[in-house]
């Protein structure tokens, strides 16, 4: 069709031919040529919002062709006639113009026989065109809603079961999405938050354990009271980081002194317990009024009835002899201790075995002589064995040795030094010392 009745339109290189007009679709556009006096005939013409516009036709026997007005566009077509109408007194020209077929469709909608078959089935097809890709659009997009719905309810679900103590819960992940990914993290933070608090229920089991091992050792030592014998008496203890079995105690009686200092194998509660087991025999027997020399190897035999494995004890006994002014020195396996006199250190070394290794060993005996005024030094291994130092027996009586003058200061001295070597060093083993004026 034409703008009017006519002829079939005849295509022909992409152009549509009508009776009155030529069109062709070019993207989203139609580009027509219309006789001039035709358009002024059609009132929805002037609806049309064009791009640009050209006049051409025949004045004076020769071919003219406006300039194309380029700074019309989204305005209405009666504007660019009027533009042009006074460039030709002549009706017998064409209009030639780009429009949207938007624009096209809209102004012709109710008109549809006076535009060209051309442009009506171009307008068609963009519009079925658009329209499918409206739907296809939104079918993705509900689509994109109902797997963000559903993975948000997911999120919102573990969030519920979180807050409410169920730490097991996973959230089931499928997609690469960004949803998807923070599903995952939350799975991630429920993990490491499960971790977190199983690492905290272990170390509130181990403080609670360290705490019982440390009140247990705590009864391991004698009130000061007990030395009450002595003319002068130190008493210095220094839990390291894992409580360990350190142990020392006095038996005063009337003519004699007996005084004990052990240290269990190991560390934490075992070891507390393995030496307050070891405190309790020990206080049997010295109430049961068993001699001395006895008292090691009773104490070697009940441990090792026990069946206790993978432990031992050190263990050294002195018995002060008030009369005979004599020390009668039992030792298994514990470092030895010095005598402090007036000019001299006396190491009081007696080779042997810790308690609860070897069945039948043998416990010597070391008597040595004392004058009132004498200093006894005993101590656990923990004072030679602070770690990163060079602080061993050697190096402690040449200590004891230069300090011997100020005899009644030694205490305080060795404790400087004992807190230089610490805060130089790491304290690996509980460290005891007891120093006695005889």
């Amino acid at each position: 069709m034409g703008l009017r009745e006519g002829k079939e339109p005849i295509e022909e290189n992409g152009w549509v031919k009508g009776e009155y007009i030529y069109s062709k679709k070019v993207g989203e556009n139609i580009i027509a040529n219309i006789p001039f006096k035709e358009i002024l005939k059609q009132p929805n013409f002037f609806n049309i919002d064009v791009d640009w516009a050209i006049l051409r036709g025949i004045e004076g026997g020769k071919f003219f062709e406006t300039k194309r007005e380029k700074n019309i566009f989204k305005r209405p077509i009666i504007y660019s006639l009027y533009t042009l109408k006074g460039k030709t007194k002549e009706e017998d020209c064409y209009f030639f113009f780009r429009a949207s077929i938007y624009s096209l469709y809209k102004s012709f909608v109710e008109a549809q026989p006076v535009i060209g078959e051309g442009v009506i089935r171009a307008i068609k097809f963009s519009s079925y065109f658009l329209l499918i890709l409206t739907l296809i659009s939104l079918s993705y997009a509900g689509l994109l809603i109902y797997k963000t719905s559903k993975n948000i309810s997911m999120i919102s679900k573990g969030v519920n079961y979180f807050s409410l103590g169920n730490l097991d819960y996973r959230i089931k992940v499928k997609g690469r999405d960004e949803l998807s990914t923070l599903s995952r993290n939350f799975n991630q933070m429920a993990e490491g938050i499960n971790l977190y608090i199983s690492k905290l229920k272990e170390k509130a089991e181990e403080e609670k354990e360290l705490q019982l091992a440390s009140t247990i050792q705590k009864s391991l030592f004698p009130k000061e009271e007990k030395f009450s014998k002595f003319k002068k008496i130190n008493l210095h203890f220094v839990p390291s980081k894992a409580i360990g079995g350190d142990y020392f105690d006095i038996f005063c009686f009337e003519d004699k002194d007996v005084f004990l200092i052990g240290d269990a194998s190991g560390h934490g509660i075992s070891a507390s317990i393995l030496m307050a087991m070891t405190k309790a025999i020990i206080t049997s027997l010295i109430y049961r009024k068993t001699p001395a020399p006895c008292l090691l190897p009773e104490v070697h035999s009940i441990i090792l009835k026990t069946g206790i494995k993978d432990q031992y004890i050190t263990l050294q006994v002195a018995e002060i002899l008030r009369k005979e002014k004599v020390i009668n020195l039992y030792n298994s396996g514990h470092p030895p201790p010095f005598l402090i006199k007036k000019d001299k250190v006396i190491e009081l070394r007696l080779n042997s075995f810790p308690i609860g290794i070897f069945d039948g060993p043998s416990f010597d005996l070391i008597t040595i002589p004392y004058e009132e005024g004498d200093f006894l030094l005993f101590y656990t291994d923990g004072l030679l064995e602070i770690e990163g130092t060079e602080f061993g027996l050697k190096e402690l009586k040449l200590f004891l040795e230069e300090n011997i003058r100020e005899r009644e200061t030694l205490f305080e001295n060795l404790l400087q030094k004992t807190d230089k070597l610490i805060s130089e060093g790491d304290l690996i083993d509980d460290l005891s010392i007891v120093f006695l004026k005889i």
